[in-house]
């Protein structure tokens, strides 16, 4: 799969691994790159969710509807949005990029973007 990301700062953090590491430190850095080549190593959004699975994907809801959060630690996610008409499972068959929205921590009450 391929990658769009939501802004410029989003896109340097995640490929600059000295940036990343500063930013979530080495641990959460090398868990949200595995994830990161984990996802680019499906050829669509389905495969991943259906036969990789790896990091508990699941649906959003909320301002974050049309998204996906992955896990990287038990509290960090990472948040992707399939570039796709809708969310069904043909749709997603045919989704090959995905818009890498951030890292966000949002359990116990939080809601705090750690990248950007």
């Amino acid at each position: 799969m391929q990658f769009e990301y939501k802004n410029d700062k989003v896109k340097k953090i995640i490929n600059d691994s000295k940036l990343l590491q500063k930013k979530v430190g080495l641990e959460i850095g090398k868990s949200l790159k595995k994830r990161i080549n984990q996802l680019e190593a499906a050829n669509n959004f389905n495969e991943y969710l259906t036969k990789i699975g790896l990091g508990n994907p699941h649906p959003l809801t909320g301002n974050l509807d049309k998204c996906y959060s992955i896990s990287i630690t038990a509290n960090y996610r990472l948040i992707i949005e399939p570039l796709t008409e809708s969310l069904d499972i043909e749709s997603l068959k045919d989704c090959k990029i995905l818009n890498i929205k951030g890292v966000l921590e949002y359990h116990d009450g939080k809601n705090e973007w750690i990248i950007p």
